[in-house]
């Protein structure tokens, strides 16, 4: 088995990152559309999780350089 690479862990990192984000957005979503907008709750799990999405395309870039 040959070993991982620095990329290879960034690829993987940044995946992971950005299928957690959309998972936590449709729940988020979900619960903003069930408990409605003005919920905070809700709105800061939606806008966490948008910053997890990005956060993973970052890293998920950052591992092609």
């Amino acid at each position: 088995m040959s070993p991982v690479t620095d990329q290879q862990l960034a690829r993987r990192a940044g995946i992971a990152a950005f299928c957690l984000g959309l998972l936590c957005f449709a729940g988020g979503l979900s619960s903003l559309i069930v408990n409605g907008v003005n919920d905070l709750n809700s709105m800061n799990v939606t806008l966490g999780a948008l910053d997890m999405v990005v956060c993973g395309v970052i890293i998920f870039n950052a591992g092609h350089r």
